[in-house]
């Protein structure tokens, strides 16, 4: 009964251990933003040979899950409300839209304005290191919304990227579209949570505490490996 008390605590203790050494969390990053930069113009997503449009973003030195996507869209001409834009994740091919990765979400016409409103979507996707992807905004034939754009590559992580429109692929020196995306990114905390420090002092002193009174009830020694009593 005491040998399986023992253990009960040695378990406590080392599981409390191992918490405490690598004590997992995530954060926010920020891959691409240029949001907030001013807008110049807006070109369509139509299919109506417009479409479909994409800018490019990249990651960083280390895998990342996807978080949030948010795009900047406004109503390009007056159109019914049933027609649709489908935001992607794409994958890149030679520095160009490649196959779909996900289906990120969908704008109605009906819910554009003429002004540039963000619509954000929720990702949740792995994301491998030091790769680039696109989102990609693909109209319905009679959509008339637009992606809008701003005028050179300022923004967090916008230098060095492209975009792609009816004309081909361009350098995001050259404008790019509006948009945001973010990615949760895993850390270590090199100090554990108070409720890690608790499991740990509880498994250790449970396995001290029985140690003393064994080597009242045994006469074991303080020195050397613990024995194991049948």
């Amino acid at each position: 009964m005491r040998l399986k008390m023992a253990a009960a605590f040695a378990a406590v203790a080392i599981v409390g251990v191992s918490a405490g050494a690598a004590y997992a969390t995530t954060s926010a990053v920020t891959l691409y933003d240029n949001l907030s930069e001013t807008t110049q113009s807006a070109n369509p997503y139509s299919d109506f040979t417009l479409g479909p449009l994409a800018d490019s973003f990249s990651t960083g030195s280390t895998a990342v899950t996807l978080g949030t996507v948010s795009v900047s869209l406004q109503e390009a001409f007056f159109d019914p409300p049933s027609d649709y834009a489908t935001v992607s994740l794409v994958a890149d091919d030679n520095n160009t839209p490649g196959a779909v990765l996900a289906t990120l979400g969908t704008v109605y016409d009906g819910q554009l304005s003429f002004t540039p409103t963000t619509y954000s979507f929720s990702g949740g996707e792995q994301l491998t290191a030091d790769t680039r992807y696109w989102i990609e905004i693909s109209g319905t034939e009679y959509s008339v919304g637009a992606w809008t754009l701003d005028g050179d590559d300022a923004g967090t992580g916008v230098a060095g990227e492209y975009f792609r429109n009816f004309n081909g692929v361009s350098s995001s020196a050259n404008g790019a579209y509006q948009m945001e995306v973010t990615a949760e990114a895993a850390s270590v905390s090199a100090a554990p949570e108070p409720s890690t420090w608790l499991l740990m002092m509880t498994g250790i002193g449970g396995v001290g505490l029985w140690l003393r009174r064994a080597n009242k009830r045994f006469g074991l020694g303080g020195k050397g490996a613990l024995a194991v009593v049948h």
